[in-house]
This record gives C-alpha cells, sequence and structure tokens, in this order.
C-alpha cells in the first residue's frame, strides 16, 4: 500500500518525565515504539502494556490515554503526524521487530534520523524522517490488517476525499456519491472517525499545506494547490478547532510554535 504523509507535526526519542501522560482525541496519528520501561494504553476503558521491541499506530480517529509506571519510565520513539490513506479501527495497529525482516534496519534508520532532525538542529532531514516514516507504515499495513469492519459508505467517502481534496468538494455531493441523505451521512460520518466531513476535508487540506510551507511555498500557492481560493480562507480554517469553534485570530507561525513547545516540554 502506497502511504503518503500528509504533515509531521513532532517526532523524538526520549525517556518520559515522571509525571508524563498523554490523552487525546481528536489527535493526529501517533505512532510508538517502545525502547524500554513500562506503559499502559487504554482505549474504551481496557489497559494494556506496551511491550518492548513494540510499535502501536494509534490513529487520528481513536481516543485513546497512555500513562507510565513513575518507577519504571517509557523511553520510547514517537511521531505525530497526518497520512492518507486513512486507518479507521477500533484498535491500534501493533507490531514487533521480528514481524518482518526490514523492521530492524529500518528501525535503526528512523532513530538515527530523528536524533539527528530534532536533536542536532538537522532541518535537512525532515524529508528523511518523512520518507522512512511512510516506509515503515507501509509495512506495517502489509503486516497488520485493517478496514476490514469499516463500513463502505464511509470508505468510499474518505477515498474520494483524499483524492479529491484539492478541488471545490461538498459534503452534499459526497453524500450524494455514497447515495445517502446529507444529515444521516453527517453522522455516520462523525461515527467511525469521531469529526465531521468538514473538519475531516479542512484538516487534510491544512495538514498537506503545512508541509509546503515548510518546504519554502508561499502562502498564497500552499493555500491554492490544496483546494483554498483565497490565502484568507486557509488562514480563517486554520483559526478553527476540529469541533469547527474557533481558536482565536492567531496566525500560522504562531501556532506552530506554540504547538512544537508544548510538545517539547509535556514528553
Amino acid at each position: 500500500m502506497e502511504i503518503a504523509v500528509t504533515a509531521l507535526y513532532g517526532c523524538g526519542q526520549t525517556v518520559a518525565p515522571p509525571d508524563w501522560y498523554t490523552k487525546g482525541t481528536p489527535r493526529p496519528y501517533r505512532l510508538y515504539y517502545v525502547i524500554s520501561g513500562r506503559a499502559y494504553y487504554s482505549v474504551g476503558g481496557e489497559s494494556t502494556e506496551l511491550c518492548k521491541d513494540h510499535f502501536y499506530l494509534f490513529p487520528s480517529s481513536m481516543p485513546f490515554n497512555v500513562t507510565q509506571d513513575g518507577e519504571d519510565r517509557l523511553n520510547h520513539l514517537y511521531y505525530d503526524f497526518m497520512m492518507t490513506p486513512s486507518v479507521v479501527t477500533g484498535e491500534p495497529l501493533v507490531c514487533s521487530l521480528e514481524d518482518h525482516p526490514l523492521i530492524p534496519p529500518l528501525l535503526g534508520l528512523m532513530r538515527k534520523s530523528v536524533c539527528s532532525y530534532r536533536y542536532e538542529g538537522k532541518t535537512e532531514l525532515r524529508g528523511t524522517v518523512i520518507s522512512l516514516l511512510e516506509a515503515f507504515l507501509s509495512l506495517l499495513l502489509e503486516i497488520v490488517p485493517t478496514n476490514k469492519n469499516m463500513d463502505t459508505d464511509i470508505l468510499a467517502a474518505i477515498e474520494y476525499i483524499e483524492e479529491n481534496y484539492r478541488e471545490e468538494i461538498s459534503v452534499k455531493g459526497i453524500a450524494a456519491l455514497v447515495h445517502l441523505d446529507e444529515d444521516y451521512f453527517i453522522r455516520k460520518f462523525k461515527k467511525y472517525l469521531g469529526i465531521t466531513p468538514y473538519a475531516y476535508i479542512r484538516n487534510l487540506r491544512l495538514a498537506v499545506a503545512r508541509e509546503l510551507r515548510y518546504s519554502g511555498e508561499t502562502l498564497k500557492k500552499a493555500s491554492a494547490s490544496v483546494g483554498f481560493r483565497y490565502p484568507s480562507s486557509y488562514c480563517r480554517a486554520n483559526a478553527k478547532r476540529d469541533d469547527g469553534k474557533t481558536k482565536g485570530n492567531e496566525n500560522l507561525l504562531k501556532m506552530e510554535h506554540t504547538e512544537r513547545t508544548h510538545r517539547r516540554t509535556s514528553r
């Protein structure tokens, strides 16, 4: 399966501080690789230990919590990102180092590139970090079946959005494409992904535009290339939370700086 990481929000390799925990919904995709320590994730109230030498991918639509044993703190590699095609599942995707012969050497490259990019200031390695993450995700989705129990209407809608988000598309048109009433389609979409189709389209466009901005594109060009008619439309979309309510008047660079600072201090 061809994977595209549309936005990289953060990555690193670290020992979690004593009071560390994570709680998230909705959020970007989160990938952990457990190096050592004892921690637990919970989805729907059931707690499961994170095992050493295992990877855990938490899809963006999945509410989950992670806590650790303060006496045996979690040493881990992590990524926060957005990707296409979407993964929709009720459980994290899990694999170990032994599940594919390419995983151990790929992991070595992933750890080296993340440390050089994040802690040595080698920002030119951002593309390498993303490419290695995409290679791993492709392997993971070969190893672990996903989307098998997903509603076919929602899968078709997601596929259409991810292929056409650069164009002018409407939720009403997508609902008609899958032969559903618009209101029913919106409720059904939110049931499976945790956000409305409006928010899904907006978040995908913003994620791709963010990477274009990192690569040096102007705001005008980045906005137009992902389906925003005007840069002001992009700025308004960027100033909304996933639930559609306004965050405030922060500009893109201020928001990204705040996000990066928060992630550094919370890990």
